[in-house]
């Protein structure tokens, strides 16, 4: 199997995943999403299925929205037997990766590319909108984490492969990562993310913000999307 693709993998298992662990052993991974989402969900399962050589299914669930007192349909895969679970551990390392977000060590621009993509799958958001000063539109990236330290790790990464770090901003109970999309940054993420994307809405909102002709592609004025905020 292609490093990318186990690399993308842990990406989106990083992001939207969980791992449930008990006494130190890992009891099961799963990966559940909304609708929209369908497309991470069956590109995880394909994997999962090579990693482990075993048939999984892509399962509807009527779950419980505490947020909205309603009825909510996700669609999940999950694995919990200790073969399968060796054979997925032994994977991820292989490629430079734990189970655990954060937990990766020198990648390649390669690999890093994929996981990179794996975790805008899962955790991110594409967006055009107006810049603040009236000039143009602006393209731009947000990663949602509860985890500062493995946003940091992605920060690092991306400054070692040229690319610019973006910022954080901090919230009660998460942080969030934008990455202002300039030219060079575009002209990375069309040569190696957009490809191994797997949501195809994600992949042609980048596209269409880059063609854009109205779009500076540089750093814009952010003060309107982060008031009330702390930006560290």
């Amino acid at each position: 199997m292609k490093k990318t693709s186990i690399a993308w993998f842990a990406g989106a298992l990083h992001s939207d995943g969980y791992v449930y662990a008990k006494k130190d052993k890992i009891r099961e991974i799963r990966l559940r999403a909304a609708g929209c989402s369908i497309q991470m969900v069956e590109k995880w399962c394909n994997i999962i299925n090579e990693i482990t050589q075993k048939e999984h299914q892509v399962r509807k669930e009527r779950l419980w929205d505490k947020r909205f007192s309603r009825y909510s349909i996700q669609y999940c895969v999950r694995e919990a037997s200790k073969p399968s679970m060796k054979k997925i551990e032994t994977a991820l390392k292989k490629t430079g990766f734990g189970l655990f977000e954060g937990e990766f060590n020198d990648l390649t621009e390669g690999v890093f590319a994929a996981y990179f993509a794996g975790i805008l799958d899962g955790d991110g958001c594409v967006q055009i909108r107006n810049r603040s000063d009236g000039y143009g539109q602006e393209l731009l990236l947000k990663i949602v984490s509860q985890n500062r330290e493995a946003i940091e790790k992605i920060r690092e990464n991306l400054e070692k492969f040229g690319q610019p770090k973006g910022y954080v901003t901090a919230y009660a109970n998460h942080y969030d990562f934008w990455l202002y999309v300039n030219k060079n940054l575009f002209k990375w993420l069309k040569r190696k993310v957009i490809s191994n994307l797997a949501i195809t809405k994600k992949s042609r909102k980048l596209l269409l913000g880059g063609s854009l002709n109205k779009i500076p592609l540089g750093l814009g004025n952010v003060s309107n999307s982060t008031e009330g905020v702390k930006k560290v």
